[in-house]
């Protein structure tokens, strides 16, 4: 029984992340390539994409603003504890790209496997050198943790169609994953 409601839930997470890209993409559409501020705001709402679709929660936390989405199941959707709440895509002026690139990404349990561990590091630095893209290192977070399977992860993403998770987030994004910035 606990299964069966774990794996609806975890339905309803992805259903979010789904929503957040969505979100996302018309954010990052939306930007001014000619503004000064273009690739901090660009990076930090990556980060709030790859902190919001962390599942063992130990991405670095972005502090954005949020607000109540309204429409007309807004008291259902907060009785069962999901919130109703959508992200205000503005740059949080303490956001430092430094500190979130200095400080540990990663969830402790990958220490048991340094192998992985490493091709994760490289991926975060392939992606703060600008070789990848956010989406790549997604990609390759989901597929370390996969193998190592921290228990959150794993309990989180329970249930879900990896393989249909991927490809709908890829189709989703995809406007903004063939942009050269």
């Amino acid at each position: 029984m606990f299964n069966y409601f774990l794996k609806g839930q975890n339905s309803l997470i992805a259903g979010l992340d789904f929503e957040l890209a969505n979100d996302f993409k018309k954010a990052i559409l939306c930007l001014n390539k000619s503004d000064s501020l273009f690739y901090k705001k660009k990076l930090f709402y990556e980060a709030i994409f790859l902190d919001l679709t962390d599942r063992t929660e130990r991405h670095p936390r972005t502090s954005f603003e949020i607000e109540d989405r309204g429409g007309f199941f807004s008291g259902f959707v907060k009785s069962v504890g999901l919130g109703n709440q959508k992200i205000i895509w503005k740059l949080d002026s303490r956001f430092d790209p430094e500190y979130y690139f200095s400080v540990n990404w990663f969830d402790d349990s990958l220490d048991m496997f340094l192998n992985l561990k490493q091709e994760l590091i490289n991926s975060k630095d392939l992606y703060k050198n600008g070789k990848i893209n956010f989406f790549d290192y997604f990609i390759k977070r989901l597929q370390v943790y996969n193998q190592t399977q921290p228990s959150k992860h794993i309990q989180l993403y329970k249930g879900v169609d990896m393989k249909k998770y991927q490809d709908k987030l890829r189709n989703s994004l995809e406007p903004i994953l063939l942009l050269r910035y």
